[in-house]
């Protein structure tokens, strides 16, 4: 069984589920981050096929936000920029052509962040 894998961060202040306007600009910004590692170490834009997923996401978060935010709402909308359905994503940003009900193991934590510079520590095997 091969087993492919990728390992970013993104850069910038993780926004909850529901923050329209805000979670856009996270989403656009996990995307874009995805796009530009995937296609560095595979040489493709986009990974089509039903694999069987595992997300890691590690959020860094200033102090004085961390406990304004729940968890789950922090994992929606960067499991909602990896994967999706290409007919669906009108801007076409994740990397995933497949819906995320093919995560199979998720683990998630939020820590307070050491230089009060927020970002995502996000890994994704697939198989």
């Amino acid at each position: 069984m091969e087993i492919n894998e990728i390992n970013f961060v993104v850069e910038g202040s993780p926004v909850v589920w529901g923050v329209e306007k805000k979670e856009r600009e996270w989403k656009r910004t996990v995307g874009k981050t995805a796009k530009s590692i995937i296609y560095k170490e595979y040489g493709v834009e986009v990974i089509d096929g039903d694999y069987l997923f595992e997300v890691e996401i590690t959020f860094v978060i200033a102090n004085d936000r961390i406990f304004n935010m729940d968890l789950d709402n922090l994992v929606k909308p960067v499991l909602d920029a990896l994967f999706s359905n290409r007919q669906q994503n009108e801007e076409n940003l994740s990397i995933f052509n497949s819906d995320d009900k093919y995560v199979i193991s998720l683990i998630v934590k939020k820590v307070v962040s050491p230089d009060d510079q927020e970002r995502a520590f996000i890994k994704v095997r697939w198989y």
